[in-house]
């Protein structure tokens, strides 16, 4: 089998030595690994000058694409040609493991970097998504004070139901007495104006939240920064999943 990587580093590595153990990827001819995301402007694969579309002429025999929200223009011309197309994206296990080290890995850098043990910490959470899920519960299991901020109401419920506190992600947010805001969620949800002087910020997501604040610590594609090797093999079981159920 051939594998060819558009992303390279510890985390392709690793995705690639669990493939070549597992013995369903022996029907496959070729693999195509795209990077995560595989691309930002829906034409130019990630940290390279190719257009995604010239993938399309390395298809041969039996190919297997994997990468993270490709085009649906590009999955649906990958697959009139006989690719199986897995896009991570839809893959719920996979986010929910890249979620679990995510959480992991943001936990770690606050206890690496934070002058307060979690006991003693006032933490504010924005989303309550997987990742947000993994974080308010390690956290609470630390000890610490934990405020869930959220737009969707459904889940100020199920927070109340286990005493968490929470509050509406919204502009006009009441943000004060936190000594940390960690932001899962994919958009902004708050003003400027809305962020207390001195608050120490952790951005998760991807997007550019929080342009206007001054001090702002990012963190994208975290899992591949901090435990390369465990976010490859998540990719890896990915694809195993994928072509067991392929058949």
């Amino acid at each position: 089998m051939i594998i060819h990587s558009y992303e390279n580093g510890p985390r392709a590595d690793a995705c690639i030595e669990y493939i070549r153990s597992v013995k369903c990827a022996d029907d496959v001819d070729k693999m195509i690994l795209l990077p995560i995301p595989t691309t930002k402007d829906k034409h130019t694969i990630l940290k390279t000058n190719i257009c995604i579309y010239d993938v399309l002429d390395t298809i041969s025999g039996h190919t297997l694409i994997s990468g993270y929200g490709m085009p649906g223009e590009f999955i649906k011309e990958a697959e009139e040609l006989g690719a199986t197309v897995h896009d991570l994206s839809a893959d719920e296990e996979f986010l929910l493991d890249n979620a679990s080290i995510t959480a992991v890995c943001a936990l770690g850098v606050f206890l690496c970097t934070s002058r307060l043990c979690p006991c003693d910490t006032k933490i504010g959470i924005v989303g309550y998504g997987r990742i947000g899920k993994k974080l308010t519960n390690l956290f609470l299991y630390l000890g610490a004070t934990v405020r869930v901020y959220t737009t969707r109401p459904d889940a100020r419920i199920e927070l109340s139901r286990y005493g968490i506190g929470s509050a509406s992600s919204t502009e006009g947010a009441d943000l004060s007495g936190l000594d940390i805001l960690i932001n899962t969620a994919p958009a902004p949800l708050f003003s400027p104006s809305d962020i207390p002087d001195g608050l120490r910020i952790m951005e998760l997501a991807s997007g550019d939240n929080f342009p206007d604040v001054p001090g702002v610590e990012r963190y994208p594609s975290i899992p591949a920064k901090m435990f390369p090797v465990s976010a490859g093999t998540a990719w890896g079981r990915a694809i195993e999943r994928r072509l067991i159920k392929e058949g």
